[in-house]
């Protein structure tokens, strides 16, 4: 079973336009639940000048602005899951005590 690696948030205010997978990591969404708010009309369309599809400073502004608002770029109201928090550590549980070992035979 392979593990990912957390994906880095893009520092957007000195780009000129960034991926869709960067858009999805900075909408704080999964790539998939991404491309379907695209297909929906929550999300603008990607422009795709140059071949690959990327999302210009303007249209990176207009995404954000709607997973702040919740209010989709077709007017329409979305409701965002937050993502769950990493849990804290459990609590290491203290070792056996001596006194009392553990009693093997009734397995």
């Amino acid at each position: 079973m392979s593990r990912k690696k957390p994906a880095t948030v893009p520092d957007v205010s000195r780009m000129a336009a960034i991926s869709v997978s960067a858009m999805a990591v900075l909408c704080q969404l999964s790539r998939s639940r991404f491309h379907s708010l695209v297909r929906a009309g929550v999300f603008p369309k990607p422009k795709q000048d140059r071949g690959r599809p990327h999302y210009p400073h303007d249209l990176i502004q207009k995404c954000l602005d709607i997973r702040r608002t919740g209010i989709g770029a077709d007017g329409s109201v979305v409701l965002f899951n937050r993502r769950p928090e990493k849990k804290a550590a459990r609590p290491a549980t203290a070792p056996p005590s001596a006194e009392y070992p553990p009693n093997w035979s009734s397995r």
